[in-house]
């Protein structure tokens, strides 16, 4: 019996899955509309599952040269969002390979934004692994791709994370340099979970650092603002 190419199988099995999909897309047309949007959204969704499934990078990139129309932006952040939902609950290897799947297509497809974002994330579980090294390795990375775009809140996020990992190592002179900042970049952006939560990491850096009353002074200024912004 002649063996089936392994890209040609999971081409098969994107088409019923984007198939199954408009089914259920137009079933329910009869209830309320659907709109395009949604329906491209269903699309997206089911060629995640399949990159998800997909063993090896060559046939990952079989897929995506076949597929070029759905390799965007979107399927940028759609896989990125399945590896946020996997940090979340502490699967660490599966998030890692979604978030590395999600800077190649992203360098694919020359989206600077999807790449930072990617290594951003990357940094951050290799933080919550414990892996220093490589999360600052990452985040260094990010932060110099945020830069190079004038990304200015990703400057300021990927800053904080870059303080955390310095406040896990003790060094605490680099995590202040690094969440002052980030709260300076906040401050001008006018975003206030990013202020609050310099702030509360100023706050915790002087708490270790055995300044209490400036760890007071400013985690007191984070409160108010953290309730403000909802975080």
């Amino acid at each position: 019996m002649r063996s089936i190419h392994p890209v040609r199988l999971w081409s098969v099995i994107l088409a019923c899955l984007l198939s199954s999909s408009a089914v259920a897309q137009n079933e329910s047309r009869t209830q309320q509309p659907v709109s395009v949007s949604a329906a491209d959204e269903a699309a997206l969704q089911s060629f995640a599952d399949v990159l998800a499934l997909l063993k090896t990078d060559a046939e990952r990139s079989a897929l995506l040269t076949a597929k070029k129309e759905l390799v965007t932006e979107k399927l940028v952040r759609e896989v990125m969002r399945r590896g946020d939902s996997l940090s979340s609950r502490g699967d660490y290897p599966e998030a890692l390979a979604r978030f590395r799947l999600a800077q190649s297509i992203a360098e694919q497809i020359g989206d600077k934004a999807g790449i930072a974002s990617a290594l951003n994330n990357l940094g951050t579980v290799h933080y919550l692994q414990s892996n220093y090294a490589l999360a600052l390795e990452h985040l260094q990375k990010s932060l110099a791709m945020s830069e190079a775009i004038g990304d200015k809140a990703g400057i300021a996020s990927t800053l904080r994370g870059i303080g955390n990992v310095h406040t896990r190592q003790a060094d605490y002179a680099q995590a202040l340099e690094h969440y002052e900042k980030s709260l300076a970049m906040s401050e001008a952006l006018g975003h206030k979970t990013g202020i609050a939560r310099a702030l509360n990491n100023i706050g915790v850096v002087q708490y270790l650092h055995g300044n209490y009353a400036q760890a007071l002074e400013y985690l007191q200024k984070s409160l108010p603002m953290g309730e403000a912004s909802g975080d």
